[in-house]
């Protein structure tokens, strides 16, 4: 290959590698764009689609009930992770439910209790 030939290529290959930076970088903005709008409607109780990422407070945690039966919370020493576990059932469409916060653990009441034998 000649150097001029040489030339053309390096110049190519920057030419498409700048223009795949360009586009990565387009779709990493909208995209980061996106994810702060659907965490902003969660933390602010307007999303079904993204749970809350505010962390309940002390109160909020203290003051989380449920019946003698069911369990209310979770505690993993090695993580430093107290969760409140929330009961759940199923979606409109017939899938299991998922906690509200990120925060939170879930149990589905279709299921055993924690602790019980069963799945």
């Amino acid at each position: 290959m000649t150097a001029r030939g040489l030339q053309v290529l390096a110049v190519s290959l920057l030419l498409l590698g700048g223009a795949r930076g360009l586009s990565d970088w387009v779709y990493d903005r909208a995209a980061n764009q996106k994810a702060a709008q659907l965490i902003a409607a969660a933390n602010n109780g307007t999303s079904h689609i993204a749970p809350s990422t505010t962390k309940p407070s002390q109160t909020a945690f203290e003051d989380y009930t449920v019946p003698a039966l069911n369990p209310r919370y979770i505690y993993i020493p090695r993580l430093n992770i107290t969760a409140i576990v929330r009961r759940l059932g199923t979606t409109p469409d017939n899938e299991i439910a998922t906690p509200d916060n990120v925060y939170d653990a879930g149990w589905y009441q279709g299921s055993s209790r924690p602790g019980q034998p069963g799945a």
